[in-house]
């Protein structure tokens, strides 16, 4: 897969998961089926296939670069409403995922690289829970695990060289371990409240641990970086708390599963976008900007809104704050394209 088409997969991809996403707090759009299937499009489609790419994308073995072509295709086809082959070609997708995550552990035996397999066969299950109907409501948490375990992960590699309590690793290993085992707990014998629990302690491992909280004493792009990740453990714990609570009306399910979404992983996202994108696209210097900060916290103040809503019942907030937060995630990755081609542009007119 060359470059170039990563330019125009990823921002349709993008597209895509932001009109269902505002379709889904009750705009009325063209083509309403697409907000039903939101939750796979935004977690999947776009996630799943970014996350892909990071992956596989430097890889000599071309049988791997089929990861993120199935990822694509499996979206095509849920898109074109053949949404059981659709799911189960997304479930191959993240078996293979899962099957380069485990290869890798065997060579190199790191924890980051199993707490990645853990992440393709959590991606994988929730395929398989879509292709045999039980709906996205018994998927999300499988499509939580899959980006919880992917970003922690990521993050331990880019930390692996910061000491931390020997203990430390192995017992976020083993939250990972025992959040994957509790899903075989039927929801109504109180699933949620262990996964809440071990979600937010997560969390709070990670701003005890990450190396994140060193950025925060610099400035420029690392402080950037250092308090956007801050600011995603802190809405991981969050929404690990609010999971743990009874799942009683569709306000707190929708609460809960937006302080992880956007809350945890956009944060994420926003965090890493200066040193993955230009990894990927062979940019040398990190495109960087203040007003970067602009989308990222009003992110954070719409979400806090959101959240009010959701406990209120108060649809009309719900319904404005949802569209916004859809403006300023659109706007958080205008300015960043922008950032990246005049970096390349000046890059390449110096050589």
């Amino acid at each position: 897969m060359k470059k170039h088409h990563l330019l125009f997969i990823i921002p349709a991809l993008l597209i895509l998961a932001s009109y269902s996403a505002i379709g889904r707090v009750g705009w009325e759009l063209p083509i309403p089926e697409v907000a039903a299937k939101h939750g796979f499009y935004m977690v999947s489609g776009l996630f799943g296939t970014l996350i892909s790419f990071e992956r596989t994308l430097i890889l000599k073995n071309r049988l791997w670069h089929s990861i993120p072509l199935l990822s694509i295709v499996s979206v095509a086809l849920v898109f074109l409403e053949i949404t059981t082959v659709g799911f189960a070609v997304q479930g191959l997708s993240a078996l293979l995922l899962a099957t380069l995550y485990f290869t890798q552990w065997l060579r190199h035996k790191e924890v980051f690289l199993l707490a990645l397999t853990l992440s393709g066969l959590a991606w994988m299950t929730s395929g398989i829970v879509l292709a045999i109907g039980r709906g996205f409501a018994a998927a999300s948490i499988w499509l939580i695990l899959f980006l919880l375990y992917t970003i922690v992960a990521e993050r331990l590699e880019l930390s692996k060289f910061i000491t931390t309590p020997k203990w430390a690793k192995p017992l976020l290993l083993l939250f990972f371990i025992l959040l994957f085992a509790a899903q075989a707990i039927p929801f109504h014998w109180g699933t949620n409240h262990i996964s809440g629990i071990l979600i937010a302690a997560t969390g709070f491992w990670l701003l005890q641990f990450d190396m994140a909280t060193k950025n925060l004493s610099k400035s420029g792009f690392f402080y950037f970086t250092g308090s956007t990740l801050y600011s995603g453990f802190v809405w991981l714990m969050i929404s690990g708390i609010l999971m743990s609570f009874p799942l009683q009306t569709f306000y707190h399910y929708d609460a809960v599963l937006h302080a992880f979404f956007i809350g945890f992983a956009f944060s994420m996202i926003y965090a890493h976008a200066p040193i993955i994108f230009p990894a990927l696209l062979k940019i040398r210097k990190t495109p960087f900007h203040k007003k970067l900060y602009i989308p990222v916290w009003a992110t954070h103040v719409l979400l806090l809104l959101r959240l009010y809503a959701d406990y209120s019942v108060n649809w009309p907030l719900r319904k404005w704050t949802g569209l916004f937060q859809v403006v300023f995630m659109l706007m958080f990755f205008a300015s960043f394209a922008v950032l990246m081609f005049r970096k390349n542009k000046s890059s390449h007119a110096r050589q």
